[in-house]
């Protein structure tokens, strides 16, 4: 497989490699999964050991992770899929191309594709004031230069 995942500040990580396998509890959950293989996924969650003498945690409750106070690399990660498409790219080139399929068409014997505008647009300097002072100078200098031929005319 060949993949970009977009991530936080823009920040891209390709994927080459995915497995799939199944989870299950046991008994009544059973579900099989795709997996994409990274380098990392983040640093060690919780970044500093937490005490637990100072939270009030339910004692009615067994954590999946007894030592989650403690803080270690994480391994894998599940149901972060909100705002993710499977098939993202930070590559102007694979854009190009996604642009391109989806905007295809054969009419009248001919292929139309439209043109892949940039997304964002850039306000344009105002320049009305710099082509104002430039046409009143260039009067000012037209004025001075008739002035002074009209004075070195010859009189007959």
């Amino acid at each position: 497989m060949n993949s970009t995942i977009v991530g936080l500040n823009g920040a891209c990580i390709s994927v080459r490699k995915r497995i799939s396998a199944e989870i299950s509890n046991g008994s009544s959950f059973k579900r099989k999964l795709n997996f994409l293989i990274v380098p990392k996924i983040t640093g060690c969650v919780p970044t500093q050991p937490l005490d637990l003498t100072k939270i009030k945690l339910p004692q009615n409750i067994a954590y999946a992770d007894a030592e989650f106070n403690i803080p270690k690399p994480i391994d894998i990660l599940l149901g972060e899929a909100i705002g993710i498409k499977a098939e993202s790219s930070c590559d102007p080139d694979d854009q190009a191309m996604q642009h391109f399929k989806s905007s295809v068409r054969f009419n009248s014997g001919r292929y139309e594709v439209g043109f892949p505008w940039k997304g964002y647009t850039q306000e344009l300097n105002d320049n009305f004031s710099v082509a104002e002072k430039r046409v009143k100078s260039l009067t000012r200098r037209f004025i001075r230069v008739i002035q002074l031929c009209t004075y070195n005319i010859p009189k007959f």
